[in-house]
């Protein structure tokens, strides 16, 4: 296939401006060539998803303020009108978003909405415009307020679809056609019975299928980009890597342009030709993926990478005396629902914690790994088994009993956002276990919280801030503070870096591990990040279908696993080696064959 020597995005000297103060893109220029893969990589608010946006003309209406030159395939997209951006959205190029639950329509099938952006960009028959009457086929439909409403670019005529593009007036594709072609993509990209599950609403589909439909639909319509903006973030390592084989293939087969935004600069080397690394929305560092990954010239390139955990990076040092034993679970089980319908979330697990020690705890989505960490400090109460603390049983007491054992038993959550309230300030969110715990002085109350912010590296200043106030890195130090406050001997940590950038990543579990040497805490550190967990435990118990598949320390099952489930994991793991991330990709296909 011979590619146009005319590169099929240019961007020249892109600035974004928001509310008139704050600049997310400041002078950006790049291009990227008909059939190649490019990766914005940065930390999260380095402008990234903002020139992802400004690609399909997205801030139009924003208020924002844009500058420069953005080309799409010969758009270009800061003149273009309403039609042209049409033509461009979906047509030229198509966009995958971060959050697929968000950007898929609830009330409507996965099928139905794919089917719908195939017919806009597939228009069926013309309908010719003759004065103030609109003729078809010898029917006559006329223009009225009542009939035919104008939306955006387009004059639509309620149920049928009718819409106008410049001077002519067409009828969208059959629905026959987009259905099949809906069906098409979604086989295409993985998703099992595709005519079945057409029919189904985002709600019924995994994290990953959710994301595979989302990649269907940006197919539908065969674009020449595709911008994928953080499209593996929140899904575990299998997944992340069926995702990104994909991607992969999908270019290979296709010759379709890949713009990826991700913070992970695993996922950039497994998917890209070349990497552009911002920083406060400017060009950092641009080259190769070998290049700028293997050997970097700029000082934030290098910042970056060494915050990036390993599977062959260093371990935690495991402390030489064992300290006693926290918690113990043994033959742990949860059940949801009754009868038939019953629903078995962790299935016979069994587990120790000692003082000082680090438990992590990786599997899938789905695996059982928040519902263990739940009832392991009695958020959720087991239906089987037994779970004892310090050498009590705690797993079938009543509250009253429990309440006792509730201060020195701590989670942090996985999603700070939705675990703070937004309507109080964080220093209250944070004093709230210690007026459980009964303490009534306020300047003791403010003293405490306020050394509790100094000792997670926040502002204590910062009492009075709301949860909005707080970027997503600090609001996790918020979730930690709280924890601590009521100065517990066991904290579960239930995937809490798995939203944030690899340098805040770093800072969040090193400070943990900075916490549990001072306080000698128990940790248990749930997450579906190997190279993570590898980074901050002791050991390790993998659990897949509610189950520990395989448990030991942590070069027992990095270096030689047993089960052919942790062999599965651990070769799903991102390479930051171009080379090596082809070899573990033929690696994951051969072990799919197996």
């Amino acid at each position: 296939m011979t590619l146009p020597t005319t590169p099929l995005v240019e961007v020249d000297r892109l600035s974004v401006e928001f509310d008139g103060a704050v600049r997310a893109v400041d002078g950006l220029s790049f291009t990227l060539e008909a059939g190649r893969a490019l990766a914005l990589v940065g930390e999260s608010g380095s402008g990234k998803s903002t020139v992802a946006g400004a690609l399909l003309g997205l801030h139009r209406g924003t208020g924002a303020k844009v500058g420069g030159t953005v080309r799409v395939g010969g758009i270009d997209v800061g003149t273009a009108g309403p039609a042209e951006l049409r033509r461009l959205r979906g047509g030229v190029a198509a966009m995958v978003f971060q959050d697929p639950l968000s950007a898929l329509d609830p009330y409507y099938s996965v099928g139905d909405q794919i089917a719908e952006v195939y017919r806009i960009h597939h228009p069926g028959s013309k309908i010719q415009e003759i004065g103030s009457t609109i003729r078809q086929s010898g029917s006559t439909i006329r223009q009225s307020g009542s009939t035919i409403q104008q939306s955006g670019s387009g004059t639509h005529q309620p149920g049928s679809g009718i819409q106008q593009v410049g001077s002519t007036i067409h009828r969208p594709g059959s629905r026959k056609a987009a259905r099949a072609r809906a069906i098409e993509v979604l086989d295409r990209v993985g998703i099992p019975d595709a005519a079945r599950r057409s029919r189904s609403r985002p709600h019924e589909f995994s994290g990953g299928m959710r994301q595979r439909a989302l990649l269907a639909m940006a197919l539908a319509c065969e674009p020449q980009l595709i911008v994928a903006d953080e499209p593996t973030t929140a899904l575990d390592v299998t997944v992340q890597a069926q995702i990104l084989d994909l991607l992969h293939e999908l270019r290979r087969e296709t010759g379709t342009a890949l713009l990826l935004v991700t913070h992970d600069v695993g996922v950039a080397a497994e998917s890209v030709d070349e990497v552009l690394v911002m920083r406060h929305g400017r060009e950092v560092e641009r080259g190769p993926a070998a290049g700028v990954l293997g050997a970097p010239s700029a000082p934030y390139t290098r910042a970056l990478l060494s915050a990036v955990p390993r599977l062959d990076g260093p371990t935690r040092t495991t402390p030489e005396e064992k300290g006693e034993t926290l918690l113990e679970a043994v033959d742990l089980r949860r059940e949801f629902g009754r009868g038939k319908a019953a629903v078995t979330a962790v299935d016979g697990v069994s587990l120790t914690v000692r003082a000082g020690e680090s438990l992590g705890v990786v599997g899938e989505s789905g695996s059982g790994k928040t519902t263990l960490g739940r009832m392991l400090v009695r958020l959720l109460d087991p239906t089987g088994g037994e779970l004892r603390y310090r050498g009590e049983e705690i797993g079938g007491l009543p509250d009253k009993r429990l309440r006792p054992y509730r201060r020195e038993l701590q989670m942090v959550f996985q999603d700070p956002v939705s675990s703070l309230n937004p309507r109080r300030s964080v220093g209250e969110s944070i004093a709230d276990p210690l007026r459980v715990a009964g303490e009534r002085d306020e300047t003791r109350i403010r003293g405490r919280v306020r050394e509790l912010l100094d000792r997670v590296g926040l502002d204590p200043d910062r009492y009075g801030a709301y949860p909005h106030e707080f970027s997503g890195g600090q609001r996790q130090r918020v979730g930690i503070a709280r924890a601590l406050a009521a100065e517990p001997r066991l904290i579960v940590c239930d995937e809490p870096v798995s939203a944030l950038d690899v340098t805040t990543q770093a800072q969040v579990t090193a400070l943990l591990a900075e916490l549990q040497a001072e306080l000698g805490l128990g940790l248990v550190f749930i997450a579906h990040d190997l190279a993570v967990v590898r980074q901050v435990s002791d050991r390790v118990a993998v659990m897949r279908a509610g189950r520990i598949v395989e448990q030991g320390t942590v070069a027992e099952v990095y270096g030689a696993p047993q089960d052919p489930y942790t062999r599965q994991l651990l070769a799903a793991v991102p390479s930051l080696d171009p080379v090596l991330a082809a070899e573990r990709r033929e690696r994951r296909q051969e072990l799919a064959v197996a």
